[in-house]
Formats: C-alpha cells, sequence, structure tokens
C-alpha cells in the first residue's frame, strides 16, 4: 500500500545530504523544500497544482517525476537545472 502524507515536509529542510525522495501516491499539495544534495524526486500521483519558480535550487536533481498531479504550467527556470 501507499502512505496518505498531506502536510506540511519542511522537516525535510534539516537533512541537507538527503539524495533521494520517494513520495509517489501520497495526497500532498506542495513541492518538498529544494534540498541541494537531491538526486531523484519522485512526487508523482499526488495533488501538486505547481512546480516552485525555485525548482532550479535543486542543482543536483537527475531524475525528476512529477506525472499524474494537478499542474498545468511549468516555471521556466526548471530549464535551469543542469
Amino acid at each position: 500500500g501507499f502512505n496518505q502524507i498531506s502536510g506540511s515536509l519542511s522537516g525535510l529542510s534539516h537533512c541537507p545530504k538527503l539524495q533521494q525522495l520517494i513520495l509517489s501516491s501520497n495526497n500532498l499539495r506542495r513541492f518538498p523544500p529544494s534540498l541541494p544534495a537531491l538526486k531523484k524526486l519522485l512526487v508523482d500521483s499526488n495533488e501538486i497544482e505547481a512546480v516552485p519558480v525555485d525548482v532550479y535550487k535543486f542543482s543536483a536533481l537527475t531524475e525528476l517525476n512529477i506525472s499524474s498531479n494537478k499542474i498545468n504550467d511549468l516555471p521556466v527556470t526548471l530549464v535551469a537545472i543542469p
């Protein structure tokens, strides 16, 4: 089964060395905070409505899955991720 995580993920900012975060199939409405070492972020199948403008702060990100959310537009800063 899946979790039903839906609240704030602000506590993750205390994990600056976190490299993988898999939050697929929950009830998240917001993106997690930017984590400089994060390489893999899976937030597919949630209730997320927007990708934050400062998504470029996920500078180490090599894998991102935001499919099956409620996102209508992507910020132009998304292309700033190498």
